[in-house]
């Protein structure tokens, strides 16, 4: 294992709120897409975890399994979108996909709503005036986010392309599974992706 990995490893272990952290082996992965996938299947609305499948592609991925001390996350987790493009700070984009933002969630209270959000709980606001056509499909996507610990200058030249995701329930059991994590309901998992520098 490069020094790089091992220290940025070793950072995600050290983390407040953070049990344990175990590498994925690139094996293990098609068995944590697979429970994925499987929880889409059967989801009562469409849905898409676009941030595994980003997180699970870098070339190291890492488990954790944390507490409820572990920080807030940096941004949304969870949206609710119709493809397509649409006016600045209403979408998303990742590489050539693009998503018109219709519901998201509240990250700790911080964010200021836009205009037109109706709260359909204490975490989660709709935007129901953007919808461009009722008629066009929309579904919940969860994003591959940031991990502010490893994007600072001092790792810049060690990783990059780092993003982070929660797994869906059947991909939290798996994961565990896999990991030897207990199915503690108080303890959550989280998979963090990071590509290593060339020659680190």
């Amino acid at each position: 294992m490069s020094p790089n990995r091992s220290a940025a490893l070793e950072l995600l272990a050290g983390l407040a709120g953070v049990r344990a952290v175990l590498l994925i082996e690139p094996a293990q992965v098609p068995s944590i897409l697979a429970a994925e996938e499987r929880y889409e299947r059967c989801a009562s609305i469409p849905l898409e975890n676009l941030g595994i499948r980003t997180a699970l592609s870098r070339g190291t991925a890492a488990a954790l399994l944390k507490d409820t001390t572990f920080r807030k996350p940096p941004a949304p987790t969870l949206y609710l979108v119709e493809a397509g493009d649409a006016p600045p700070g209403e979408e998303l984009a990742f590489g050539s996909r693009r998503f018109r933002i219709i519901g998201e969630e509240v990250v700790a209270g911080e964010q200021a709503p836009a205009g037109g959000a109706v709260p359909i709980s204490d975490t989660f606001l709709l935007y129901p005036e953007r919808r461009s056509d009722v008629s066009r499909p929309s579904r919940f996507l969860l994003p591959p986010v940031a991990f502010p610990e490893l994007e600072t200058p001092a790792w810049e030249p060690r990783v990059r392309a780092v993003v982070s995701s929660s797994p869906s329930p059947l991909g939290d059991a798996r994961l565990r599974e896999i990991c030897g994590f207990p199915d503690d309901p108080s303890l959550a998992t989280l998979v963090v992706g990071f590509d290593v520098a060339a020659g680190a």
